[in-house]
């Protein structure tokens, strides 16, 4: 599982200090993104629009998963929130499966 907290307008995960992570995956690899919305009257989602994929609008305090499964050709892939993709974007890395994967997550 990879959580990412929605707040003060960027993606964090899960307790961390880091606005709009890159994630790097496996190919083929699959995960669950879990977005949990911690931004006060500001509605989230989380989409990833190269693989058609994509959370509803979440208000505060709500929570939506996303299951993934990484494409087998490594590559890269933007992740937005619609409404605020100016400032809420990241990048998910996808590198060849058993190659050198420093850290899951930066």
């Amino acid at each position: 599982d990879i959580t990412l907290e929605a707040r003060d307008m960027a993606f964090y995960l899960e307790g961390g200090a880091v606005a709009n992570p890159t994630i790097r995956l496996e190919a083929g690899e699959e995960v669950r993104f879990i977005l949990r919305n911690l931004d006060s009257g500001i509605a989230h989602n989380l989409a990833i629009d190269g693989w058609q994929l994509e959370t509803a609008y979440l208000d505060a305090n709500a929570s939506a998963t996303l299951r993934v499964l990484a494409p087998e050709q490594p590559g890269s892939q933007t992740y937005v929130c619609q409404p605020h993709h100016e400032m809420m974007h990241g990048l998910i890395e996808v590198v060849a499966r058993g190659g050198s994967r420093q850290t899951r997550l930066q």
